[in-house]
């Protein structure tokens, strides 16, 4: 249903419900899930980030790089948008998790990648593709495989959050 609506919010200069499987018509290999309410330097840090890790792995250091899920954190969550989104992301198939559960998870997944040789954070096991040091082991909470892509349903989640929260 949702995806019908997508050209009637495209007639208003707003771009809706684009599908997160395919650019240009041809099938995507990999996730878009930047926020563009996070900004520019929010994604410039992360794919810095990226960068050196992949550096030092190359380099022959172990790197534990895992993807956390969304998370109600208090940054996030002081961002009324986002909060808003976040609350309403399960309507898209997204979980967002808790602080404490993330922490757990994230935590367990780096002592994985201290003490596996077999972890992609082990340089000497090969890889298919560099970036399987940031997909392999990834907890996107339903990111990557929204039916849309997130920003382009960010606002409907929020929408939808923001009537939830109302009702509470």
């Amino acid at each position: 249903m949702p995806r019908a609506l997508g050209p009637l919010f495209g007639l208003a200069g707003f771009d809706a419900f684009r599908p997160n499987v395919e650019e240009n018509g041809h099938p995507r290999a990999l996730a878009d899930s930047l926020v563009i309410q996070q900004g520019p330097n929010y994604a410039l840090a992360k794919r810095v980030q990226q960068w050196r890790a992949l550096e030092a792995r190359s380099r022959g250091h172990r790197v534990s790089f895992n993807i956390a899920p969304a998370t109600t954190t208090a940054s996030v969550t002081s961002n009324r948008l986002l909060a808003a989104a976040y609350a309403g992301a399960y309507h898209f198939g997204v979980e967002a998790f808790a602080p404490e559960t993330t922490r757990a998870l994230m935590a367990s997944l780096w002592v994985h990648d201290l003490r596996c040789d077999d972890s992609p954070a082990c340089p000497q096991r090969p890889l298919p593709h560099p970036w399987a040091l940031f997909g392999e082991q990834a907890c996107h909470g339903g990111f990557w495989s929204c039916p849309y892509l997130p920003r382009t349903a960010l606002p409907f989640a929020a929408a939808l959050g923001w009537m939830a929260r109302g009702r509470n």
